[in-house]
């Protein structure tokens, strides 16, 4: 019988010559494939011959022996030694061959047989590859078998079975709400209230997993097909309602996010009317400033609302006093961040389509837009100075929002961009693409400038060097002064201010010259920024098709937030002839501030000799010799 044989065999050497009444025992095997040529009965008669089978079965307690010489008609058995005689006797041997379905029933009524029999004996071994085989590779086929069991016991009152389901499988206790909600009605809840307060003590799935479940059964309650409910049932569906739902207010906030939002806007319109005022609108009035659940809560309800499943009449006016308090508060974020944190997931943001609902109700119910989306942009606005929160949120909201101006307005651009939608869109998109230091700086009119670190109120030094600094006209000032003071002057210039000592006569003289670097750096900074805008610009029309939802015009005044100044008229005062009558030529310092060049000295007036005291040579410590001017730039 050439075989392939799967699980532990226990063969002696074929050389050794057994004992009279000894076998070859071979272990509980599964035989996978299997080709019968000769079997013979127990009186020698032929049973069967040249069967090939592919079905598993099984052989139990299996005694062999070698016997006699070869049969020419039986093929030879391959092995490590080479071909040898296949022809073996089998004692007393047990061979099972059922169909897969009767399988299992087979194991299962072996199970229950007394541990002394020996067939059962040998059975025992299956169990494991039976498990690893059926229960552990196919997960589907145990969730199934456990439904069944779950459904047969309830039918047959057998409670306890069901609870030992509920604690093996939790995670699907929650699936069986409606089927204990029947079993509530049918049978009674006197019955079948000890499964069902055993299925409270489970841990739910979320915060509001029980009340989902709760609710799940009272709903076939309400079905048409129902002429009655018992008035027990509805006394224990109020008191357990009432009990899940101040387990819900003792929750943490931190703990309710969109999907628990989302799973009691479901449940709530099983609620009793007189719950929802007394308890519900309450709980949601406290919850205001989480907004990851209470807008897919409310938005949620609202369309149930609208649809007839939720049939509340105090709805409108709760609503309408709901959306100012959740805009007061209003975050994109699920969670707290740092506000340094620079990575976000998706998850962690809410859904802008739960926030396009909120627009579109707050619309329905009467509300002022205007103010509506002021306070929606100043908070998202705000949020995205210090995260950058556009590719993820802003971008799907202004995605969500100018499909429904599309759908609305029907390429009606001027209606589209001229809608309050619309213009918070624009602004949106405006306040994303415009760089952080606003509008392009223009060229400086004149050569007023500023000095924050320079208090007038310091010395008669700093409120000169204060005057000039302010001066409109005047382009450098001369400060002739003692070392000790020329060197508290250049501690207060900034780097883009020249100044040097001009060292002839005593005290030395300090001259300082304003310069443009800091503006045409800052205009310069500015460009960087504003092209990398508007490839961002580009991409996002892309994305969310803003020029084919608000047209052109719109389109093109988002595009001047970025727009190349270099196209326009230059606004230097050198270049359109508007600067001050005291300024004769172009200001050259300020090449000479960009390139870090040294001004070129100037001529120096001859000075008269006179006599100097030793108070004067006290004062001025730079002596009367003289030195080589030097220059010096911050």
């Amino acid at each position: 019988m050439p075989q392939h044989i799967e699980g532990p065999v226990n063969l002696h050497s074929p050389k050794r010559r057994l004992a009279e009444g000894e076998f070859n025992n071979i272990e509980p095997i599964v035989f996978r494939r299997s080709e019968l040529y000769h079997i013979t009965g127990v009186d020698d008669r032929v049973l069967i011959t040249a069967l090939e089978t592919k079905t598993d079965f099984c052989a139990y307690d299996v005694d062999m022996k070698l016997a006699g010489a070869p049969d020419e008609d039986v093929p030879l058995q391959m092995t490590d030694a080479g071909p040898r005689a296949a022809a073996q006797t089998f004692t007393h041997t047990i061979a099972i061959v059922m169909p897969a379905s009767f399988y299992l029933p087979f194991l299962l009524d072996a199970a229950g047989k007394p541990p002394d029999d020996r067939l059962i004996y040998n059975i025992k071994p299956l169990w494991g590859e039976f498990y690893r085989a059926i229960v552990v590779a196919n997960r589907e086929w145990l969730e199934g078998l456990i439904h069944d069991v779950v459904w047969v016991a309830l039918d047959l009152g057998n409670f306890e079975a069901v609870k030992r389901c509920l604690d093996s499988h939790r995670e699907l206790a929650e699936v069986w709400a409606v089927r204990f909600g029947k079993v509530v009605f049918t049978q009674g809840i006197e019955r079948v209230q000890p499964v069902i307060d055993h299925l409270w003590s489970l841990v739910s799935s979320s915060p509001v997993g029980h009340i989902g479940s709760l609710a799940r059964m009272r709903s076939i309650w309400t079905d048409p097909s129902v002429q009655h409910t018992p008035n027990k049932a509805m006394e224990w569906y109020g008191r357990t309602l009432d009990m899940l739902f101040c387990r819900l207010e003792q929750k943490d906030p931190a703990y309710l996010g969109t999907a628990e939002g989302l799973d009691l806007a479901v449940a709530v319109p099983n609620f009793p009317e007189s719950f929802f005022d007394a308890r519900v609108v309450p709980f949601a009035t406290r919850m205001a400033s989480k907004t990851s659940f209470i807008i897919p809560f409310v938005t949620l309800l609202h369309r149930e609302h609208q649809e007839g499943s939720a049939r509340f009449p105090t709805f409108p006016a709760v609503y309408r006093s709901l959306v100012p308090a959740i805009l007061q508060d209003f975050s994109p974020f699920t969670c707290r961040f740092s506000k340094y944190s620079q990575t976000y997931k998706r998850d962690q943001l809410v859904n802008p389509t739960h926030i396009s609902w909120l627009i579109e109700q707050s619309r329905k119910m009467g509300l002022d837009m205007a103010e509506v989306l002021t306070t929606m942009e100043r908070k998202i606005n705000a949020i995205q100075r210090d995260h950058d929160i556009f590719p993820l949120f802003t971008t799907r909201l202004v995605r969500i929002l100018c499909e429904n101006l599309r759908e609305k307005h029907q390429s009606d651009f001027s209606a589209a961009a001229g809608s309050e939608e619309g213009a918070f869109v624009v602004r949106l998109v405006k306040f994303y693409v415009t760089p952080s230091a606003g509008p392009c700086p223009p060229l400086p009119q004149d050569w007023r400038q500023s000095l924050p670190n320079v208090k007038p109120d310091c010395c008669l030094d700093c409120a000169e060097l204060r005057r000039f600094v302010e001066d409109p006209i005047e382009r450098q000032k001369e400060f002739r002064m003692i070392e000790q003071r020329r060197l508290h002057i250049e501690t207060k210039l900034s780097q883009h201010f020249i100044f040097y000592t001009i060292r002839d006569g005593t005290p030395h003289t300090l001259r300082i010259m304003k310069t443009q670097a800091e503006a045409l750096e800052q205009r310069d900074s500015w460009m960087g920024r504003a092209a990398e805008k508007r490839v961002k610009l580009e991409t996002l029309n892309q994305k969310v098709l803003l020029r084919e939802t608000l047209g052109d015009h719109a389109y093109q005044d988002i595009c001047a937030c970025v727009a190349d100044p270099a196209a326009a008229t230059a606004l230097d005062p050198v270049q359109t002839g508007s600067q001050p009558p005291t300024l004769s030529g172009p200001p050259q310092v300020n090449m000479q501030a960009r390139t870090r060049l040294r001004p070129p000295l100037e001529a120096t007036a001859p000075v008269i000799p006179r006599k100097r005291s030793l108070i004067d040579l006290d004062l001025d410590s730079d002596g009367a010799e003289d030195f080589p001017s030097t220059c010096k730039r911050r």
